[in-house]
């Protein structure tokens, strides 16, 4: 049991908050010129499905893509659409190869070798942290399939568990009030092909549906990173009035994806679309969710989330060193949250309390075999074990309006994990660790006219230790002790807007974390590093020119140091070293900006351009920072959209000019023969992909 540090997140509030349905924002209406005015950025609550927050109440650096802004832009993947959120950059998964391989950076945490920011489809967790196969979760929705995309940076959330970096809530479309058709077939560079359909509307007697199903194919920019990916998604809901809202979904994905792994710079000089001995993996998902809402008397609001996913994954790869190694992990995962809010009223000022509960249950089993090295030299290895974890949380927000200009908030979330893992080869190796923490929050915003709001939050974060971080790779056990990751983080801002031609807004916010986790390159199992430290600048903004023309640029400085010293195995001889106080974090850009602009000369005629410029980073596993840097680099992308009458001609060109970088670098891989080297993922050329999509409105 872990002694009482706290965690938590400004998103927690955020969250919590948004789960009062209430007219306007919380109340009566007021004199327009009090009101913060924006009415395309407002919130939904991300778990459970809940009403909208007025933007003045958030406590953060919130950013939300709406579905125009998503048409209006070049984007053809949500990774494409986030990459202009500041403080979030979209990154090669460690193994390499193709779209569906890429995982989420946020404020400096990444997703290597666990995702710590949290991905939600519709209020469902979608992160998978198994190794060899981390994924973030963007990838699995059609970006046509979207209303909107909500991003909060900073730890911990009261609904989105163990989020150290922020969260992301994907909300998927319902059927409207008319029957809609769509259909999209699309085709590029590296024998890409997408066919994509979706159809959705009324039903009788307050329900609706939408149903989407796409299949994509691809070779990837590298030899063998094909991937193969097919997706539906069904969802059906009911509404009466304002005061029910109900939606049940069904998902169903197959995918085939091959790994090309990292490289040595010598292999890259030679071919940058050469491999190492490659990997590939099967996986099918089953996933069945439901939301709810219910408003009651007494301004009480009832709203619940539950899910049902069912994995299976078949994992096989060579290695540098000889041999290889093949996985079959099946996972059953299960949970939901119930939350009740209710709002109290005395003239000016508002108070909203919200009280709830979650619990997940996650259960693994997973087999593995295979050889390290060239036989009689190497040796074989097998591993058979089950992983049960129960995770359950209680929260409880208390949200205050005061005079319609300042909202202040307060929480706290209590967390009991408890992990049981069984190897059934080796009994000695059982772990049942249990964590358990209190995390307090606190915010206040305050809009002192109409179109500006400044904010100041505190928050803390929390994330257990994951059983692959515990017990390391293959034949090697690992760190039994290995403690959770605590975190504080403290952030300002403002936000603003000047007439209807320009939005904008600027962060500040530092980070402290004890106890953080990063894989040892030696021993490949997961050490506690004493203190880290995070601190960063993030401006947006957006500027407009009716409807001739709009843009967007984002700027991230993020200084991403270690903050105490600690011994380390240095890779190159062996031998154990001091990681110094003020060492870079690995693979954290000081300085990231993406700027866009779209223009749109004539009627359903969309001219796009957008870029991405990256500092200088440090290899992953380097700690002790001696290996030269990755480069930076500047990528361009460029696309044009045309509609007419419900036809739409789209032409999308990434990486335009062409350039040469590498996307991801490691000091030492599990695949790779001793002495330790640098391996580079290759970034992928310029190409091209052109397509059409065609909408029609149904008769019924």
């Amino acid at each position: 049991m872990t002694k009482p540090y706290g965690s938590g997140t400004v998103l927690a509030w955020w969250l919590a908050a948004t789960s009062v349905a209430a007219p306007r924002a919380w109340g009566a209406e007021a004199p327009a010129e009090d009101v913060l005015d924006i009415p395309e950025v407002v919130v939904r609550a991300v778990r459970p499905s809940s009403g909208l927050l007025d933007e003045r109440g958030v406590h953060a650096n919130v950013t939300v893509i709406t579905a125009e802004e998503i048409r209006r832009s070049d984007a053809r993947t949500i990774q494409e659409a986030l990459q202009r959120v500041p403080g979030l950059g979209i990154l090669e998964n460690t193994l390499g190869g193709n779209r569906a391989q890429q995982t989420v950076q946020m404020r400096g945490f990444s997703g290597m070798p666990v995702d710590e920011v949290t991905v939600l489809v519709d209020g469902v967790p979608a992160n998978v942290d198994e190794f060899p196969y981390p994924q973030s979760g963007i990838a699995s929705v059609p970006l046509d399939a979207v209303e909107r995309i909500e991003v909060v940076p900073g730890p911990g959330a009261i609904t989105a568990r163990y989020a150290l970096g922020g969260a992301i809530n994907i909300v998927t479309r319902r059927g409207g009030t008319s029957g809609v058709a769509t259909g999209e077939v699309a085709g590029g560079s590296f024998n890409t092909k997408r066919f994509f359909g979706t159809v959705g509307g009324p039903l009788p007697h307050g329900f609706d549906y939408y149903v989407s199903a796409r299949h994509e194919t691809e070779d990837g920019a590298r030899d063998f990173s094909d991937a193969r990916v097919t997706h539906t998604y069904n969802k059906i809901g009911y509404r009466r009035g304002e005061e029910t809202d109900v939606a049940f979904a069904y998902t169903r994905s197959e995918s085939t994806l091959k790994y090309p792994f990292q490289i040595t710079p010598a292999e890259l000089e030679r071919d940058r679309t050469t491999s190492a001995p490659p990997g590939e993996a099967g996986e099918l998902l089953h996933l069945f969710a439901l939301n709810a809402r219910q408003d009651l008397p007494w301004d009480l609001s009832l709203s619940a989330n539950g899910f049902l996913r069912f994995r299976t994954l078949d994992f096989a790869a060579g290695l540098r060193a000889g041999g290889g190694a093949e996985i079959r992990s099946e996972t059953s995962s299960g949970g939901g949250t119930g939350q009740i809010s209710h709002t109290v009223r005395r003239g000016e000022a508002r108070n909203r309390i919200a009280v709830g509960a979650e619990y997940r249950r996650d259960d693994t089993t997973r087999r593995s075999g295979g050889v390290f090295g060239v036989l009689p030299f190497g040796f074989r290895f097998a591993n058979d074990q089950s992983v049960l974890q129960d995770g359950l949380g209680l929260f409880a927000l208390d949200t205050l309006d005061l005079f319609d200009r300042v909202t202040i908030t307060a929480g706290v979330r209590y967390d009991r994990t408890l992990m049981r893992f069984v190897d059934h080869l080796v009994p000695a190796n059982r772990r049942f660790p249990q964590h358990e923490r209190a995390t307090p929050r606190a915010g206040i915003t305050y809009n002192p006219i109409k179109d500006f709001g400044v904010y100041f939050s505190f928050a803390e974060g929390f994330r257990p230790p994951t059983d692959f971080e515990i017990l390391g790779v293959g034949p090697v056990q690992a760190n039994p002790g290995l403690g959770p990751v605590v975190s504080r983080t403290f952030e300002a801002g403002v936000r603003g807007r000047a007439g209807g031609w320009l939005e904008g807004s600027a962060a500040a916010f530092t980070t402290r974390t004890r106890n953080e986790i990063f894989i040892a390159p030696v021993t490949l199992v997961g050490n506690n590093v004493p203190v880290t430290r995070r601190r960063g600048i993030e401006l947006s903004l957006r500027p407009r020119y009716g409807d001739v023309a709009d843009g967007f640029l984002a700027y991230t400085f993020t200084e991403a140091t270690f903050a105490s010293n600690f011994p380390q195995t240095d890779p190159r001889t062996g031998l154990l070293a001091s990681v110094r106080d003020g060492s870079l974090i690995p693979h954290v850009p000081k300085h990231r900006v993406t700027a866009g602009i779209n223009v749109h000369p004539l009627p359903g005629l969309t001219l796009s351009m957008s870029g991405t410029y990256v500092t200088r980073r440090i290899l992953e596993s380097d700690f002790l920072n001696h290996e030269p840097k990755l480069d930076a680099y500047v990528v361009l992308n460029a696309g044009l959209n045309y509609e007419y009458r419900g036809l739409t001609f789209f032409v999308q060109g990434n990486n335009v000019l062409d350039r040469r970088y590498e996307s991801l670098g490691f000091f030492g891989t599990l695949t790779a023969p001793p002495p330790p080297n640098r391996y580079l993922v290759p970034a992928p050329g310029w190409s091209v992909e052109a397509g059409m999509r065609y909408q029609y409105e149904l008769p019924f």
